[in-house]
């Protein structure tokens, strides 16, 4: 599926990463030097979940095909919070870093979830799964410009 100015959530400057002032990358860099465990605090206060307790959202799972992959991928987009049906945001880590966020959506990584799924459901986007996330790796985080960008669900994912 090809992003398109008609597709809901549509955003042709989501994929670049902003340019920003000396000021601006001294704080994305500390933002990033922060404890992974720091970050998903951030992101349990900014999405009312209690510190220590697994990271959960609700989201529609969507097929995706990337052309320079050569593969299908899986994203849970449009994360709601399980209880109360909230959709969340990314917290702002520094207000200075500014630009335009990414929508808070995870990466569901190939295995055993992937499996259970049906594509041609998952291809309509009509899906719906519960998952517990955790944070991506650096160098992700760091080529979206969000120092919580595309969190990963974990392996389980329920339906």
């Amino acid at each position: 599926m090809l992003p398109s100015p008609q597709r809901p959530g549509y955003n042709p400057d989501r994929r670049r990463v902003p340019v920003r002032s000396v000021e601006q990358e001294a704080a994305f860099n500390r933002a990033l030097s922060r404890s992974a465990a720091d970050l998903l605090d951030d992101l349990r206060r900014a999405w009312d979940v209690p510190l220590g307790k697994p990271l959960t959202v609700v989201g529609r799972l969507t097929l995706t095909w990337r052309e320079g992959m050569g593969r299908d991928i899986v994203f849970l987009n449009d994360l709601e919070h399980p209880e109360t049906g909230i959709g969340l945001a990314y917290p702002t880590i520094d207000a200075s870093l500014g630009g335009i966020p990414d929508p808070v959506i995870a990466f569901v990584p190939p295995g055993p979830s992937r499996k259970v799924a049906d594509d041609r459901l998952l291809a309509t986007g009509e899906q719906w799964a519960i998952a517990e996330l955790e944070l991506s790796p650096l160098v992700e985080r760091r080529k979206h410009g969000n120092p919580c960008a595309w969190p990963y669900a974990r392996e389980r994912l329920g339906f």
